[in-house]
């Protein structure tokens, strides 16, 4: 039977997608003792944080004591004490308790601590030097000035890590973004990652063996300078620091329990519950994102957000559409690095935007007043973030109108058609006495997508199936979701497929999928192109949260979404071992799931 979820606890070269290679697994770990995991794959994404990976670095099979260890948490307006070293003073005016991507208690520190005493020691041997931080442009991060030691960022947003002569760089960061950086630094060659993808530079070393003063800066949440010793760190194992801090390392599995591919282009907000209200944090690409949102039944539905890839099709900025009236910065914007202005008298803002099909244009609001979205050809709706609905005004083809509460006062309003002429189209945003911020025009969508910061592609998690996956003709999976709105596209949960030199192959695959509309599930099997079964419920999962459970064997497949369970003769028998990745909120033939994937379990029948 399918066991319920076990929770357990550059310089030179090129990057590196994250694809983890032939390197061998981590430690055992990801099997309870006692429990017959092969053929067993299970994850949860409920946690998120510096808190996964306690307070030595351990990667694999290295475990070492830092030689310095700071926690944002741990920092106070009077001072950074660290785990493993001294203390920081503060210079100037700090922050502390700063929160980010996470969903345990990291926190992060902002401004410069620096300590008026070595705290440190460092000599000539192999070094890694851990960061969890949010990037900005032209900020010092580390500095050691008796080590010849330094971490700081250009005008690009490039990272270096400089030691003496040498230089260790990485790729230009997203500004406000949070990022995972490991610098492993060796004197034969050093090697930096970047949310999980790997570069290589120069080789480095600390002269001589001496303690140092040491001074922190700009916006962090981990800083970890860890002696390695004779350790040698392998690319998998510091990808699984990864994987862990971000919380998609599974919680059990019989094969490789890391992620093979984590993936998406551009840089994401992802939204977390925090104070009875939703905020936004900015993460780089390739973080996977961990979504904490208010579910229908009331309580906080955590999960891994998987996304189609969108474009923001207007400027986030509304301070360069074309206004008319006045507007002004907001004195509290909806979030860091998202631009809010305020109507305080009526204004209008204008731009245009592509046309034709399914359209939807949705913008964040707050305020006493009310905003009208204008979208010539089609229709406008107003907004009023007090009410509960939002209100249709003119419509020239059938529309929609919709509101979404946010809390802190904040709303999104969104207006969607399925028949918009082709454009280019007018967009006009008229309101007073309301703040205004995050406009979005999305196409080919009838839900809006989270808030993009740019161009972002869709997001990518991959498993392993050796020995994650049973083998023969017959297993299960199960998996529960929450679906964001309704679609226009078939979207997958739990994808299965074989893969070819150029990806999964879609002609030898299954899939637990939502289907368009109102997201009712289906089970799905494909054998040499052809249906071995297709299983179907009736019940709308849209905007619920469903739990789904999936059988197959040599004969027959069934699907429950709870309430209902179907039962479908199989038209052929699939070997598990046919298939070659387990892709959680995508698969080979459907689309991206647009909303939450909160744990799922692949296992025997």
């Amino acid at each position: 039977m399918l066991l319920p979820i076990v929770a357990l606890a550059l310089a030179a070269g090129c990057a590196d997608p994250y694809v983890i290679g032939e390197e061998g697994l981590p430690p055992a770990g990801y099997c309870p003792a006692g429990v017959v995991c092969t053929g067993r794959l299970e994850a949860s994404y409920a946690q998120a944080g510096t808190g996964a990976w306690g307070d030595r670095f351990v990667a694999g099979r290295i475990s070492r004591a830092p030689a310095l260890l700071l926690r944002g948490e741990d920092a106070t307006a009077s001072g950074w004490t660290a785990r493993t070293g001294g203390a920081l003073s503060p210079v100037d005016v700090v922050q502390v308790g700063a929160r980010g991507p996470f969903t345990d208690a990291t926190r992060a520190a902002r401004g410069r601590f620096a300590s008026a005493a070595p705290i440190v020691e460092l000599g000539p041997q192999d070094l890694a030097i851990e960061l969890v931080l949010r990037a900005r442009a032209n900020a010092r991060v580390l500095d050691a000035p008796t080590a010849g030691l330094a971490i700081a960022s250009d005008d690009t947003g490039a990272l270096t890590l400089a030691i003496g002569a040498s230089a260790i760089a990485t790729a230009p960061l997203v500004d406000g973004a949070w990022y995972h950086v490991l610098f492993v630094v060796r004197a034969s060659g050093s090697r930096v990652y970047v949310n999980g993808a790997a570069m290589d530079g120069p080789g480095a070393v600390i002269a001589r063996r001496a303690s140092h003063a040491i001074a922190v800066d700009g916006e962090v949440a981990w800083l970890a300078i860890v002696p390695l010793g004779d350790g040698e760190l392998q690319v998998r194992e510091a990808r699984e620091r990864f994987a862990r801090l971000v919380g998609v390392a599974a919680t059990l599995a019989g094969g490789d329990p890391i992620p093979t591919t984590i993936a998406r282009d551009g840089a994401a907000f992802t939204d977390l519950v925090e104070d009875g209200a939703r905020a936004l944090h900015l993460v780089g690409p390739d973080w996977p994102r961990i979504a904490c949102r208010p579910a229908p039944s009331g309580a906080t539905a955590c999960g891994y957000l998987a996304e189609g890839g969108a474009g923001r099709g207007v400027p986030l900025d509304l301070q360069q559409w074309t206004v008319t009236g006045a507007i002004t910065a907001a004195a509290m914007p909806l979030a860091d690095d998202v631009p809010t202005v305020t109507l305080a008298d009526p204004a209008t803002l204008a731009r245009t935007v592509d046309g034709g099909g399914d359209r939807v244009v949705s913008l964040f609001a707050r305020g006493a007043g009310e905003v009208t979205i204008d979208l010539a050809q089609v229709g406008s709706v107003r907004c009023a973030p007090g009410a509960a609905t939002a209100t249709i005004v003119t419509s020239a083809v059938p529309i929609t109108a919709a509101i979404e509460p946010w809390g802190a006062g904040w709303v999104r309003c969104a207006l969607v058609t399925e028949a918009a002429p082709g454009g280019p189209l007018a967009l006009t945003l008229a309101g007073s006495a309301i703040d205004l911020a995050g406009p979005q025009a999305e196409g080919n969508r009838i839900t809006p997508t989270s808030l993009a910061l740019a161009a972002r592609g869709d997001d990518v998690l991959v498993y392993d199936t050796v020995d994650n996956i049973p083998a023969a003709d017959a297993g299960a999976v199960r998996a529960r979701v929450l679906a964001a709105g309704a679609s226009i596209h078939d979207r997958s949960v739990i994808g299965l497929a074989a893969r070819d030199a150029t990806g999964p192959v879609g002609d030898d695959s299954a899939a637990i999928y939502l289907q368009t509309r109102q997201g009712a599930a289906h089970f799905a099997a494909f054998a040499g192109g052809a249906i071995a079964w297709n299983a179907g419920t009736a019940a709308a999962l849209v905007d619920t949260e469903a739990a789904i459970r999936a059988t197959w064997s040599a004969t027959a497949a069934t699907l429950s979404d709870g309430a209902e369970q179907v039962d479908a003769t199989a038209g052929r028998a699939i070997q598990g071992a046919t298939f070659a990745e387990v892709r959680v909120g995508g698969s080979a033939r459907s689309g991206t799931l647009d909303g939450l994937v909160r744990d799922f379990a692949i296992g025997p029948p």
